[in-house]
């Protein structure tokens, strides 16, 4: 039953941009301003642990520049796919939190990403560059949505 009450997770974070519950149940939310994606878990009875490291996207061999982590979703598989605006691709993070792959995006500004319909294994990323919207066969499906 919902009570109407809200409570705030964390403060003092520099521009937060995407947020996603992964199969841990785990809330991940990360930081544009510092290419950080952190961690908050869940006890099982609702309440959110503090703050952890859990990876990062930016690449440190990209040109110098503004980039960040912007939209992020889990794939079924644990991955969690985070695109990265001024780099220029979707960054996956493996379960560990290390990087996994890059896939590259046509242009430098991925905004958001959004797997396929189940059995599909795509991954749909707008990309604001070119105005377009680009589709990647990634072999895993997107995570369901949480459920709570």
């Amino acid at each position: 039953m919902s009570t109407g009450e809200i409570r705030k997770v964390d403060t003092g974070i520099r521009f937060t941009n995407g947020i996603a519950f992964g199969p841990d149940d785990s809330l991940y939310e990360n930081e544009t301003l510092s290419g950080m994606v952190y961690r908050y878990r869940a006890d099982g009875a609702g309440t959110l642990g503090d703050r952890e490291t859990f990876g990062t996207v930016i690449d440190p061999a990209a040109a110098p520049g503004y980039k960040g982590p912007d939209g992020m979703k889990f794939a079924a598989n644990g991955e969690l796919y985070v695109t990265v605006v001024g780099q220029g691709d979707v960054t996956v993070l493996g379960p560990d939190g290390g990087v996994v792959d890059r896939i590259r995006t046509r242009g430098a500004l991925p905004s958001n990403v959004a797997f396929g319909p189940s059995g599909s294994r795509r991954l749909y990323v707008t990309e604001d560059e070119f105005g377009a919207m680009e589709v990647f066969d990634v072999g895993v499906d997107g995570l369901p949505l949480h459920c709570g």
